[in-house]
């Protein structure tokens, strides 16, 4: 079964926020969560909502979805080394 991209999409904004709103009860009620720790790292986990979504384009080239996502994510690691 074809799931739409747009749903996937929405998946990932909904969660998004989620983790959003979780890091600024935690921040209202004083408990001092981390930024990096409670949000990034669990934004970066919600890839697999993701990762194999089509992005239609109006001009058909496909540009971006014939990016490979795994060449870009192996040379931003070597830049920070």
């Amino acid at each position: 079964m074809k799931i739409l991209s747009t749903s996937l999409l929405g998946n990932f904004v909904a969660e998004s926020l989620k983790i959003h709103v979780e890091y600024q009860i935690a921040f209202r009620n004083k408990e001092k969560p981390s930024y990096i720790e409670d949000v990034l790292a669990k934004i970066k986990k919600l890839d697999q909502l993701t990762i194999h979504i089509t992005i239609p384009s109006a001009s058909r080239r496909n540009y971006i979805n014939e990016l490979d996502l795994n060449q870009i994510s192996g040379e931003l690691s070597s830049d920070n080394e």
